[in-house]
């Protein structure tokens, strides 16, 4: 991989190059064992957290040029952990996602909506707690990462061949700058190339059908209930995606709720009594009127 163009980069955020004489701000490393050592020995916790999957540098591209005395004139370069897209997510939003045994998740549809809003700024990188990087199989990337900024640890500048012999890959200079700027605020808003509104449009849509079941506050509602009663009726049964499908269609539609509304209003005015045959006749009427199911499409 390392030593030639490789032309099977498919994002522009990258560089085509895969070897450079230095670290740059921005390179992607990989978990290799001698990085995994100098984790384990300096910052264990971030050597076995399970969704860190790779590392980024964050110190600046200037001040990691290798030098003939010195690795690179930082005395201190700093990295932070990079995990998977879907667990940013989840943990942006783990008050607000419930997440069940099998690990499939259910949300309100007003979550969907702040979701939605999340990823795209996260996707052109606008979101300033993380530095988003697209899937890219061919580096080993099989799926999009986010850096976490918040989370950065340090190595010694000893350690500049360690982490140069764990880069998987590089970005392109406009996205170290962008980087820099979410890291330190040191540069203006820098222009780079983002996704084009239809791009994004199917990108964020792609994501968010993928993240959870979402259902109208109501309907979400509803569905709190009947789990929490199917658990106190089944004692130690896992909550799966297959119990949820067994108890959606206990959850009634907007339609019937609203001809039990229309019906409640009318026996307020004895227009139809309940129980009478003019309710059970009104309720058939409203049920098969087009007009009214049309509303509800």
């Amino acid at each position: 991989m390392f030593g030639s163009v490789d032309s099977t980069w498919n994002h522009w955020a990258y560089k085509k190059t895969a070897e450079t004489p230095s670290l740059e701000q921005g390179d992607l490393l990989k978990r290799t064992p001698e990085l995994i050592a100098l984790l384990e020995l300096y910052h264990p916790h971030y050597a076995k957290h399970p969704e860190n999957r790779f590392y980024t540098v964050l110190t600046q591209s200037c001040d990691l040029v290798r030098r003939k005395n010195e690795p690179c004139n930082a005395r201190y370069i700093a990295i932070a952990p990079v995990r998977p897209l879907h667990t940013i997510v989840n943990q942006e939003f783990s008050d607000r996602i419930r997440t069940l045994d099998d690990g499939s998740t259910i949300a309100g549809k007003s979550v969907e909506t702040d979701v939605s809003r999340f990823l795209a700024r996260l996707f052109n990188n606008n979101e300033s707690a993380f530095f988003y990087f697209e899937a890219e199989p061919s580096a080993g990337i099989t799926s999009s990462m986010c850096a976490v900024l918040a989370l950065p640890i340090s190595f010694k500048k000893e350690h500049y061949e360690s982490l140069l012999a764990a880069k998987v890959i590089g970005i392109d200079d406009s996205f170290q700058a962008k980087l820099g700027w979410l890291i330190g605020k040191l540069y203006s808003r820098v222009g780079t190339r983002d996704f084009s509104e239809e791009d994004m449009h199917a990108k964020v849509k792609g994501l968010t059908d993928s993240l959870a079941l979402w259902l109208d506050q109501r309907q979400f509602k509803a569905l709190q209930k009947l789990l929490t009663d199917f658990q106190t009726a089944n004692p130690g049964t896992r909550l799966t995606s297959d119990v949820v499908e067994t108890l959606l269609p206990k959850i009634p539609n907007r339609k019937a709720i609203a001809v039990d509304a229309v019906l409640a209003a009318a026996a307020s005015v004895n227009l139809a009594p309940d129980p009478s045959d003019d309710r059970k006749k009104f309720k058939a009427a409203i049920e098969q009127s087009k007009a009214f199911s049309d509303l509800f499409k």
